[in-house]
C-alpha cells in the first residue's frame, strides 16, 4: 500500500506498545486523522464519515493478524484504539510504583551486553512515562548508573569527576556558531553553556513580529538580493562589498564579492543569464538595480524588478536578514580564529556554505540545500574555521626523507576540496587530501603586512597551472648591501615575471564554485 511505502511501521504484535503507540499517533497527525482515534465521526457529516473509514483502514494495516483477530467486533478506528489502550496501556499509581521498583532493583548481568541492558532500562522509562509519570533524562542516567555492578565502579567515579564534554562546543563551532535549534534539527548536540563569541557576534535588539507571506512554489523564479558594505578593511583583493542572491523558494544563498557597488549590475546580469528561469528580482531602491544597463537587460529578458520604497529595508527583509546572518557568523569566525580582518570575505563565504546546510524556520525547518538538490547535505566535511590543517605534499614535490604534509590554516570550502592558507608563503591553495586539528589554531600567530593591491591586467599566457594564489604580491625590491658594492652586476635590464594580480586570480578561483556556496 501507499502507506507502507511512505512510512515504515512494524505491525503491532503485543510488544512495545508505547513505542508503536507514539509512531501511530504521529502518522495519524500527519494525515490529519488523529481526532478519529479520540472520538467517533459525526454520522451526519459525510466528510467525517469518509475520513473515519480511511482512519479505520490505515489502523488495520498497522496491526498484526493475531491482534486483529481479537478485535473483530470493533468496526471503527475509535473502538479499536479504545480497546488497545484499555488492554495494553496500563495507567495509574500501581503501575508507576511497580515500574519504579523494577528500575531501582534492576542490575546488569554478565550475560547481558551493555547495549541490551541500557535498552531494557530505557524501555522501562518509556513505560513509566506512558503511565503518566514524569521522568527526566537525568533520572534515566541515574537509573543506568545504579544498575551497574561493582566492576563499573571506576566508570562511575570517572563520570562524576569528568568535566563537561567539549563535543557539544566542538559541533557548535564547526557549524559556525549556529543556534541550538538548528543543531537539534540535524541531530547534533546542542550547547547549554554561555558562548561569549556568539554574544559578541550576534547580540541584538528584540526583533519585531512578522506576518505571513506567500512563498514561491518552484525554485529560481524569484530572487532576493542586497549589498552589504562598505566593509573596512578591504580584502587583499580589494573587495569591500558582498552581494547576496537568495532563492525565494529554497532560501539557497549565493554570495558575490564586489570591489565597487557598480559591479553589482554585471554580477546580477551574469547570474540571470546562468539561471534563465528567474522572472522577478526583489531588491532595494539602489541605482545599481533600477538604473543603467541592468534595467535594460531585465526589460529585454522579461524580468520584473521589484524595488522596495526608499528607507524601508524591512520590505526587503529576506535579503537584509541574510546579510546580517552572514556577517554575524563571519564576524564570529574571524573573532575565534584571530585571523586579520582582511579575511572577512573567506569567513562570509564559509558562513553562506554553512547556512545553506542549516535548517531554516521560514521553509518548515528544511535546509536550503535539500530543497534545491532534493538530497540531504553531508556535514562530515565541516571543520572549525581557522584551525590547523595538514595538506599532503605530492610525491613529485618532496624528497624521500621530507615531511609528507605541510601545516596550513583552514579558511573555507571549495567545490573540489578545502581552501587553505599557507602562513609561510602567504599563498592560498585548494586541496582535498587534508587532515585537521580542530583544537589548535596557528591563525593566532599569523603575521601579515598590508598589501599594495595590484590592478594590472591578467596575462593569460603566463597563467599558473597550480591551484593556488598569493594573498598579495610581495615586493620584488630588495635592500642592497653596501658591503658587496665591488661585485660586478650585469647592466642588462631586469624584467620580473608577470604574476597574476591577486584580484584577478581570486575572482577566477571563486567564480567556478559560487554556485556551490
Amino acid at each position: 500500500m501507499a502507506l507502507n511505502r511512505e512510512y515504515t511501521v512494524t505491525p503491532f504484535d503485543g510488544a512495545n506498545f508505547s513505542v508503536w503507540n507514539r509512531r501511530v499517533k504521529a502518522i495519524f497527525a500527519a494525515k490529519e486523522l488523529d481526532n478519529f482515534l479520540e472520538k467517533e465521526a459525526d454520522a451526519t457529516n459525510d466528510t467525517e464519515v469518509s475520513k473515519s473509514k480511511k482512519a479505520y483502514a490505515i489502523l488495520l494495516t498497522l496491526l498484526d493478524d493475531k491482534i486483529l483477530s481479537s478485535l473483530q467486533k470493533e468496526d471503527t478506528a475509535f473502538k479499536i484504539w479504545k480497546a488497545l489502550i484499555s488492554t495494553y496501556e496500563a495507567k495509574g499509581a500501581v503501575n508507576q510504583i511497580l515500574t519504579r521498583k523494577r528500575l531501582a532493583t534492576i542490575r546488569k548481568s554478565k550475560e547481558t551486553s551493555m547495549r541490551q541492558h541500557i535498552d531494557e532500562i530505557l524501555k522501562l522509562v518509556s513505560d513509566l512515562r506512558v503511565s503518566g509519570a514524569e521522568v527526566s533524562d537525568i533520572d534515566s542516567i541515574v537509573y543506568i548508573l545504579m544498575s551497574l555492578p561493582k566492576e563499573y565502579e571506576s566508570v562511575k567515579v570517572a563520570l562524576e569527576n569528568q568535566p563537561n564534554s567539549d563535543i557539544d562546543d566542538l559541533w557548535h563551532r564547526r557549524c559556525g556558531h549556529s543556534c541550538n535549534q538548528s543543531l537539534k534539527q540535524l541531530g547534533l548536540p546542542s550547547i547549554s553553556s554561555f558562548c561569549e563569541v556568539c554574544t559578541r557576534a550576534k547580540q541584538c535588539a528584540t526583533p519585531v513580529g512578522k506576518g505571513p507571506r506567500r512563498r514561491e512554489t518552484v525554485p529560481m523564479v524569484m530572487i532576493h538580493t542586497d549589498i552589504c558594505g562598505p566593509i573596512v578593511p578591504k580584502t587583499f583583493a580589494g573587495e569591500q562589498y558582498f552581494m547576496t542572491l537568495i532563492d525565494d523558494y529554497s532560501r539557497f544563498t549565493e554570495v558575490r564579492l564586489l570591489k565597487r557597488k557598480s559591479d553589482a549590475a554585471s554580477e546580477l546580469k551574469n547570474f540571470c543569464q546562468l539561471n534563465p528561469s528567474v522572472k522577478k528580482i526583489r531588491c532595494d531602491n539602489g541605482k545599481e538595480y533600477v538604473d543603467g544597463d541592468f534595467l535594460k537587460f531585465a526589460n529585454e529578458a522579461g524580468i520584473k524588478i521589484d524595488p522596495s520604497p526608499p528607507y524601508t529595508p524591512c520590505l526587503n527583509g529576506i535579503a537584509e536578514r541574510a546579510n546580517r546572518s552572514l556577517l554575524e557568523k563571519g564576524r564570529a569566525m574571524i573573532f575565534e580564529s584571530n585571523l586579520p580582518k582582511n579575511f572577512w570575505s573567506f569567513a562570509v563565504l564559509t558562513a553562506a556554505y554553512i547556512n545553506n546546510r542549516m535548517p531554516n524556520a521560514s521553509i518548515d525547518c528544511h535546509t536550503p540545500y535539500y530543497l534545491k538538490y532534493n538530497t540531504h547535505a553531508d556535514l562530515k566535511n565541516l571543520r572549525v574555521f581557522g584551525c590547523d590543517a595538514y595538506t599532503l605534499i605530492p610525491n613529485s614535490q618532496r624528497k624521500k626523507l621530507d615531511d609528507k604534509c605541510k601545516k596550513m590554516i583552514f579558511i573555507g570550502y571549495s567545490s573540489m576540496g578545502y581552501r587553505l592558507l599557507d602562513p609561510t608563503t602567504k599563498r592560498i591553495i585548494i586541496s582535498k587530501n587534508v587532515k585537521f586539528n580542530e583544537e589548535k589554531k596557528s591563525s593566532n600567530d599569523f603575521n601579515y603586512v598590508s598589501p599594495n593591491i595590484d590592478g594590472s591586467e591578467l596575462d593569460a599566457e603566463n597563467q599558473s597551472e597550480e591551484s593556488e594564489t598569493d594573498i598579495f604580491e610581495p615586493s620584488t625590491e630588495q635592500s642592497e648591501d653596501t658591503s658587496e658594492g665591488s661585485v660586478r652586476k650585469s647592466s642588462r635590464e631586469k624584467k620580473h615575471p608577470i604574476r597574476f594580480p591577486e584580484s584577478k586570480i581570486y575572482q577566477a578561483m571563486l567564480s567556478q564554485e559560487e554556485t556551490q556556496i
